[in-house]
């Protein structure tokens, strides 16, 4: 079995965590890895905060979904503090429809990037076909993730909120079962 690829403590410990254990062949001697949704999950929460949550401040901000898609959709509008950078976690919890999220927030950012985290055929009942931005750790063996990163361009529609001030608008397709996260720089 090849070796696995050096990682932090905190690193090897979550994947222990949040993972499955099978085995080669079904070899006990031949452990390998084989994470779930909550691995991705872990890695959605970490690119979402920026790598540091102390750092970060959450944000209020206006998502309309509709009414049949309000009370599952779930948003955290987290903004870097150093940097002002803008980081919404997005999650569609219903599991068979998907939603258009408009996104609003008071003063103006650039175009934003869009990383998704989707399910696959099984949707939330997933053990397999799970991708954070194009990217999975189908079995690993290796320790290597596999795909090749992937984000979508948002466009940002700013403007004027009616009441004098500025506001910044992205509208996101959440398929069903899903996340995403929308990040966005300010405009200088």
């Amino acid at each position: 079995m090849p070796e696995v690829p050096p990682q932090s403590t905190c690193h090897r410990l979550l994947l222990c965590l949040l993972q499955q254990t099978n085995f080669y062949n079904k070899d006990p001697l031949r452990p390998f890895a084989s994470p779930h949704i909550p691995w991705y999950g872990y890695m959605f929460f970490v690119e979402a905060t920026g790598g540091s949550a102390g750092n970060t401040l959450m944000l209020a901000s206006s998502v309309y979904g509709g009414s049949n898609c309000a009370a599952n959709i779930k948003t955290w509008p987290l903004m870097k503090a150093a940097t002002g950078q803008l980081r919404v976690a997005l999650l569609n919890k219903d599991a068979s429809q998907a939603c258009t999220v408009l996104v609003r927030m008071p003063s103006w950012f650039k175009d934003a990037s869009l990383a998704r985290l989707l399910t696959g055929p099984a949707g939330m009942y997933a053990k397999d076909g799970v991708t954070w931005a194009g990217q999975s750790y189908p079995y690993v063996f290796s320790g290597s993730v596999t795909g090749t990163r992937t984000t979508e361009a948002v466009p940002c529609s700013s403007g004027f909120d009616g009441k004098g001030g500025l506001q910044s608008e992205w509208s996101v397709q959440l398929p069903a079962a899903s996340g995403a996260l929308l990040v966005a720089d300010p405009a200088r």
